[in-house]
């Protein structure tokens, strides 16, 4: 008997924009929920980019507007994304520092790579 563990997929972090730049693979965005739509969920994101993601079954049921969240799942277009999972980053009580995750996200996915991805 055998146990197989797969290697777990790296995931870019993404402050909104480069969003195009991932079509098809996994990405994590930090955002706001502005809204909430038939499944979907409108999130204001990190460089104030506004971005459609596509809920994962009920999720939206847990979700509130004005909290923050991580979105982890594949993209899918410039804008949007459909989602795995996700969780709460922040209920709007506590400021979160966009700035510097959108410098993470910089370093994340610019000349720093190497050191992020496998």
């Amino acid at each position: 008997f055998f146990l197989t563990m797969s290697k777990p997929g790296v995931f870019a972090r993404i402050a909104g924009r480069e969003m195009s730049e991932f079509d098809g693979k996994g990405v994590l965005l930090l955002g706001k929920v502005e809204s909430l739509n038939d499944g979907s969920a409108t999130v204001s994101s990190a460089d104030g980019s506004t971005m459609t993601v596509q809920l994962a079954g009920e999720t939206n049921i847990t979700l509130t507007v004005g909290t923050y969240y991580q979105f982890k799942g594949k993209a899918t277009g410039p804008t949007t994304m459909t989602e795995y999972t996700h969780t709460t980053a922040g209920d709007g009580s506590v400021e979160i520092d966009m700035a510097s995750y959108m410098k993470l996200c910089e370093l994340w996915n610019g000349k720093h790579a190497g050191t992020f991805k496998p």
